[in-house]
């Protein structure tokens, strides 16, 4: 191609660019998107090394194999206390942390193996169903018991180990719930932090056992205060529940698929 100019002319050579084999290996690796996709590329911004990546996944499971020792043994004593007390609230107690046991195992399945290290929506999604259908379960275990104690005004029996074991709960459950939330954020893992708000859940039905059992020390007529605190909870996990599984059931729940985060 020619062009002249007032300094002469002067001749361009115009060559065809065709894109090299790493061009062609690094763009394939994007998924065809419109500017629309903001998840995806909000996601993509989150996303940590790779090294780093592994290592918050490892930090996960630890956690998790932690929660599932650590709740065991606490619903085991509660289960113990709940039938020695007669306690309503601390059977509830008893019941989420059997649920906090199976959500943080679907937590490690969600994490564990090859498949772990990758991110899948997918993956993410059901483990996040399985929770959600725990906690209904255990929403309606804990909703009948405390109905039962209040219709047949089931007085609970002073026990001062329930004080004790709900003190040590407080402690784990909170910790517990402040690990998970921390990784679950690094990760971007919805399952995670879902076990998270269940682990909450448990700090939370632990203050409200030490809270009603001094208050019915000092007013045996505030018997009911027992299985009010199992009922409130019962119906915040039910509400969660449902409302977790209405969300991922949903077609507003469907996200773009990621691919390799953790590669």
């Amino acid at each position: 191609m020619e062009d002249t100019t007032k300094y002469g002319s002067s001749t361009v050579l115009l060559t065809s660019v065709s894109p090299t084999k790493e061009n062609f290996d690094e763009l394939e690796g994007f998924p065809c998107i419109s500017p629309l996709d903001d998840d995806y590329l909000i996601h993509k911004e989150k996303q940590l090394p790779a090294q780093l990546m592994d290592k918050w996944r490892k930090a996960a499971l630890a956690v998790s194999y932690a929660s599932v020792f650590t709740t065991f043994v606490i619903g085991i004593s509660l289960f113990v206390i709940s039938s020695l007390a007669k306690s309503s609230a601390a059977f509830g107690f008893a019941f989420d942390s059997f649920l906090d046991v199976c959500s943080s195992l679907v937590v490690i399945w969600r994490f564990f193996g090859a498949v772990g290290r990758t991110y899948s929506w997918e993956r993410e999604r059901r483990a996040c169903i399985a929770i959600g259908v725990f906690f209904i379960l255990s929403a309606t275990g804990i909703f009948i018991r405390a109905l039962r104690s209040l219709v047949v005004e089931k007085h609970p029996v002073k026990f001062t180990g329930i004080q004790a074991i709900s003190g040590v709960s407080l402690a784990a459950f909170t910790t517990l719930a402040w690990m998970k939330f921390i990784i679950a954020e690094k990760l971007n893992s919805e399952s995670l932090r879902t076990d998270a708000l269940n682990s909450s859940a448990g700090a939370a039905m632990a203050l409200g056992i030490i809270l009603s059992s001094i208050v019915s020390e000092y007013n045996r007529d505030i018997w009911y205060l027992d299985a009010a605190v199992a009922l409130c909870i019962a119906i915040s996990l039910f509400g969660y529940g449902v409302r977790l599984l209405g969300n991922l059931l949903s077609s507003k729940a469907k996200l773009p698929s990621i691919g390799d985060g953790l590669d």
